[in-house]
């Protein structure tokens, strides 16, 4: 339509407008800072968000927009607790702390307690609710338990209740039993206008013959290097300089303590880790402290002039949407965590 018109004057007003509109909405710089921003905000993995309380599910649209809505725990019987698993519970340990259950007055429940808040009732009556997904509230109607619903047995806890530190990327590797992606750190060197800044990233994953099991002792740190890399970008002076800032960092310490309290607390609560061995010698102490230093020795040095200047003018985070970056000598921020993207 748009090349029937032979001239700009044939252009109806209201066209004319649209497209002023749709520069300034779309195109506009400013404008897609702020959309990447919210959308980091909003769904960043480890941010607040809305989710079914019976199956994890994040809900993307509020529940007044009809996709969720809040239940009463009172309307949720069928996900109640049967007296064999109320006995299973109490008596499992840290395995039902990290279990997803839901402690109530009138009952325990198979749901997120993060995700269940308490409310006044329509008789001013103290009562609990939870945010359900259209899946789960239409099974339960039926009569049936949502397919991936707690009650189901699909529960991957959250490993916070214990109160397990976090880890970071180099300590999950350490403790994974299977690893799906290869990990870059981009070190990228301060220019005196721009901090030092590192970031982590991943490559795609294609389908392929299936992850690689690591095996049953740990902490495993053997080829740890076909999986993790660091890449600096800058001059070898500045990368001299940034190297040893980078060991300083929490992103890239190896805290061993966190290392074996996480390891095990798997081989107590976790099926896939109750086989594996743990090894805490003095050897392998060792080695897994110098894990970091192993990895900076087989690091890649980007120090093409050109390849810098392209770095210096486009940057490493074009949409401003990674939210761990790490400036000098400061920890990455600390984020509130959510149990939302359980599967």
């Amino acid at each position: 339509m748009v090349e029937e018109w032979e001239d700009d004057t044939a252009v109806p007003a209201s066209v004319r407008q649209l497209w002023a509109d749709i520069g300034d909405a779309v195109v506009h710089d400013s404008v897609k800072q702020e959309c990447a921003a919210a959308y980091s905000l909003a769904m960043g993995q480890e941010n607040l968000l809305l989710a079914c309380g019976v199956c994890g599910v994040r809900a993307l649209l509020s529940p007044d927009q009809g996709n969720f809505e809040y239940m009463d725990l009172r309307a949720l019987e069928p996900l109640q607790l049967s007296p064999e698993q109320i006995d299973v519970y109490e008596q499992g340990g840290a395995a039902s702390r990290v279990a997803s259950v839901t402690k109530t007055p009138f009952g325990l429940y198979h749901l997120h307690p993060e995700l269940v808040e308490e409310y006044l009732d329509d008789s001013r009556s103290a009562a609990w609710r939870t945010v359900v997904c259209t899946t789960c509230s239409t099974a339960l109607a039926s009569g049936s338990l949502p397919e991936l619903s707690i009650a189901a047995g699909v529960d991957y806890g959250w490993a916070l209740r214990l109160g397990l530190p976090k880890l970071n990327l180099i300590e999950k590797y350490l403790i994974s039993r299977v690893r799906l992606y290869v990990h870059t750190v981009k070190l990228k060197a301060g220019d005196g206008v721009a901090p030092q800044q590192a970031l982590v990233g991943h490559v795609a994953a294609f389908q392929h013959d299936g992850p690689q099991v690591m095996g049953t002792v740990f902490p495993n740190y053997h080829d740890i290097t076909d999986h993790i890399n660091v890449k600096f970008v800058g001059d070898n002076s500045a990368i001299d300089v940034c190297m040893p800032k980078l060991l300083r960092s929490k992103v890239f310490r190896v805290n061993l303590d966190s290392v074996y309290h996480w390891l095990r607390t798997l081989k107590a609560v976790h099926p896939l880790y109750h086989d594996i061995t743990i090894d805490s010698s003095p050897e392998t102490r060792t080695a897994v402290s110098n894990v970091p230093s192993v990895l900076l020795a087989c690091a890649t040095r980007i120090t093409d002039p050109t390849m810098v200047q392209v770095e210096r003018h486009v940057g490493s985070d074009v949409a401003a949407v990674r939210p761990n970056p790490f400036q000098g000598d400061c920890d990455p921020p600390c984020q509130v965590r959510n149990p939302t993207a359980l599967h």
